[in-house]
């Protein structure tokens, strides 16, 4: 099975902008080297030359001088990367997030294990880690919770683990929605359903809490949803955009949500909204 991949010669900087950028143009998973951005698109879908067009002329619209090649591989080949790269990650001075491969600790409260394949939410982003610490401040016992564009899984395992009680995962990525499930079962939790797509189960409503790190755009479309889907008190934790793009999420969410917070983490955002 093969999948479109471009690599990238760009600066951490210019990193960034990418990963902001090129999930709406169809990216699905990145892996970040100091001098190197690897991104991957669906292996359900062949980019046509027009799209492979689109995705360089935003990497030359944001990093002009940045170097890309295109290739084609197999699935297999970018998990063994991933292993190969994937280091231990402490978040917070209370979450020791791991590979099964890597020594354990116990120094430490909350252990999560993520096995390290395609995707997104290892910790080690900024977004990913920025809601991290954000959750550690925040009360999780017996509330209901939907982890969106779940990836790893590794956010709801985190509020499992924090004390939620009903805690689902919703992925568009099939491959996202394999690994989620094997994170839970590898972290010994029994019931975090992972659902493939991007509707929620009619059986779910009244959330506690939603959690959304995905992109600025998806954050932006889902408004309507997340604003039916949480009850009233409950939050939405916002991230996957740049700080000074909070603005843009604000003028939406203000309508139906008290702005509480806005956390700063690498220049990443992360935006807590309670439900009036």
């Amino acid at each position: 099975m093969q999948y479109d991949v471009i690599i990238i010669q760009s600066e951490e900087a210019q990193q960034e902008l990418l990963i902001a950028v090129l999930p709406d143009l169809g990216a699905e998973s990145f892996w970040q080297e100091e001098t190197q951005l690897t991104v991957s698109f669906s292996e359900a879908h062949t980019l046509t030359e027009e799209e492979k067009k689109a995705v360089e002329e935003a990497i030359m619209s944001y990093c002009p001088d940045s170097a890309f090649e295109w290739q084609q591989v197999q699935k297999e080949n970018w998990n063994q990367q991933w292993e190969d790269s994937f280091q231990p990650l402490v978040v917070a001075d209370k979450i020791y997030v791991h590979a099964g491969f890597h020594a354990k600790r116990t120094d430490l409260p909350l252990q999560i294990e993520v096995t390290p394949k395609m995707s997104f939410g290892t910790g080690h982003h900024g977004t990913t880690s920025g809601m991290m610490e954000m959750m550690l401040e925040m009360d999780w016992m017996n509330k209901s919770v939907l982890d969106m564009g779940t990836g790893t899984g590794i956010l709801a395992i985190l509020a499992k683990k924090l004390g939620s009680a009903t805690t689902i995962a919703i992925d568009n990525d099939e491959w996202a929605v394999e690994n989620a499930i094997e994170n839970v079962a590898n972290n010994a939790i029994q019931d975090i359903p992972v659902f493939l797509g991007t509707a929620v189960p009619k059986e779910y409503n009244g959330f506690d809490v939603i959690l959304s790190n995905i992109t600025l755009n998806y954050n932006l479309d889902n408004y309507p949803m997340y604003v039916q889907l949480t009850q009233a008190g409950g939050f939405v934790l916002l991230s996957g955009f740049y700080a000074e793009d909070a603005e843009k999420l604000k003028q939406v969410y203000q309508q139906d949500f008290e702005i509480v917070r806005l956390h700063e983490n690498n220049r990443w955002g992360v935006l807590i909204c309670r439900k009036k």
